[in-house]
């Protein structure tokens, strides 16, 4: 199927023909870390990145940054071209180091949305101490018990590990606060590994300083929360407290920083309507999710608090699929 669609994509007569059509849409794309060494979890491959925007770039798109896509849909512009815009979540010193040279190379405009705490080095993510633990223990297998659910992990395998990992964090992902906390701690007790305070060097933060070398190289700099923890297990206050944390911190750190807000995971599951609120009132002007599908300047004046958001590709055929007026005739037909 993805061959098919990137031979049709590739046509530019019928490009030129489905535009004029449709009209020119939006793909915003989401991206983590690059690849690790380890291969515990799935990263972004550099020369992958670099090669689909080489093709971008040859097949005439523009790179818009997140707050320029924004501030064109409230005007009510209308693109004279596709529109590919890139961002990066979490805030990892090796997203500045390895992949934002490759977005500046090309001019792509990419934005990288941080954690308030973690640039701080006041706390690393959750998540994070999560893949720590799966791939630190020597433990083989175990059988762990914790609200009502029992988890048997093994981790003699390195794709043991990475399924271990995912059962854990899609389970602690949306336990109450202080339960996750308390989760957390029981899984270093039986793991028999203990978390360091502050993140190891290889997840290492992007820290303050590096963040602004790069903002004047290109990068933009949004707000993705304070801890990384997902709103739906947040209390309104908590919430506010996210918001404003990490946004008075990043203005602190960097006055011309986005003004977008990016969510933690950004899914259905993960916030809810009301939590669109309270990010306007904190006076974002948009926020993003993690819900996939192209877009459109229209579609995202009509919902500010909701846009889509495309995973980054592992493939290029992937990457020129999702790129394509076919994807986008798909997202308006879903």
């Amino acid at each position: 199927m993805d061959r098919l669609i990137t031979s049709l994509a590739t046509i530019s007569p019928l490009n030129f023909l489905a535009n004029s059509l449709l009209g020119h849409y939006v793909t915003i794309f989401m991206l983590h870390r690059p690849q690790p060494v380890n291969n515990i979890y799935n990263g972004i491959c550099p020369r992958l990145l670099d090669n689909c925007l080489t093709y971008a770039q040859k097949k005439g798109f523009e790179f818009l940054s997140i707050d320029d896509v924004v501030t064109m849909s409230i005007r009510g512009d209308n693109p004279k071209k596709p529109i590919l815009c890139f961002t990066m979540d979490d805030g990892y010193l090796d997203q500045l180091t390895v992949l934002t040279p490759i977005f500046l190379k090309h001019n792509a405009k990419p934005t990288i949305f941080v954690l308030s705490d973690f640039s701080d080095n006041i706390d690393w993510p959750w998540d994070a101490k999560l893949i720590y633990l799966t791939q630190t223990t020597v433990i083989s297998k175990i059988e762990i018990e914790f609200d009502n659910s029992v988890f048997t992990l093994s981790f003699d395998t390195l794709q043991n590990r990475i399924s271990s990992r995912r059962q854990l964090t899609g389970f602690a992902k949306h336990l109450a606060d202080e339960k996750q906390d308390r989760f957390l701690k029981l899984l270093e007790d039986k793991l028999q590994v203990n978390l360091p305070p502050v993140a190891p060097i290889e997840f290492a933060p992007a820290d303050w300083e590096s963040l602004r070398h790069y903002q004047k190289l290109g990068l933009n700099v949004g707000a993705h929360g304070k801890t990384h923890k997902v709103f739906n297990i947040l209390s309104d206050e908590q919430v506010n407290i996210e918001l404003t944390t990490s946004k008075n911190r990043l203005l602190q750190e960097i006055p011309t920083a986005s003004n977008v807000y990016c969510y933690s995971s950004g899914t259905d599951k993960d916030y809810a309507s009301r939590h669109c609120a309270l990010v306007a009132n904190a006076n974002f002007s948009a926020a993003l999710s993690a819900k996939p599908g192209n877009t459109t300047l229209a579609s995202i004046q009509q919902d500010l608090f909701n846009i889509k958001r495309h995973s980054f590709p592992s493939t290029l055929e992937r990457f020129i699929r999702y790129s394509s007026w076919i994807e986008h005739l798909r997202s308006k037909i879903d």
